[in-house]
């Protein structure tokens, strides 16, 4: 995307049987809470998920990858799902931030991955 003026946050990946799949790179602050105060009361109720851009979506639909995902920077967690949960309405609404120099994004709840945890450090 050189030259768009967007920045990259997060790149497809191939496994060595041949399948692609795509990680966007997010930090736990990047989590989206739905108004509750931490991550893990948006977790308890039900109200966290992760974004991901529709352009962005849409591009991945045009190379042919069916899986994406987040991956979580700090813990190295995992969330993956189908492109075409992403790209369902009812699984993830869409929001409209272009107005304020943004983008449509599509959210998705946290319960709706699957979730392969990182390493864990002591």
């Amino acid at each position: 995307m050189k030259g768009t003026g967007r920045r990259v946050y997060g790149a497809i990946y191939t496994r060595s049987d041949g399948t692609s799949f795509y990680l966007a790179w997010r930090r736990a602050r990047d989590m989206f809470r739905d108004g509750e105060p931490t991550n893990s009361d948006a977790i308890r109720h039900g109200k966290a998920s992760w974004a991901l851009d529709y352009d962005t979506l849409i591009m991945l639909r045009n190379r042919g990858v069916r899986i994406v995902g987040i991956l979580e920077k700090e813990s190295e967690d995992i969330w993956l799902t189908t492109l075409d949960n992403f790209m369902t309405v009812n699984m993830a609404p869409p929001r409209d931030y272009s107005r304020r120099g943004g983008a449509v994004q599509r959210y998705m709840p946290t319960y709706l991955f699957k979730r392969k945890s990182g390493v864990v450090r002591i």
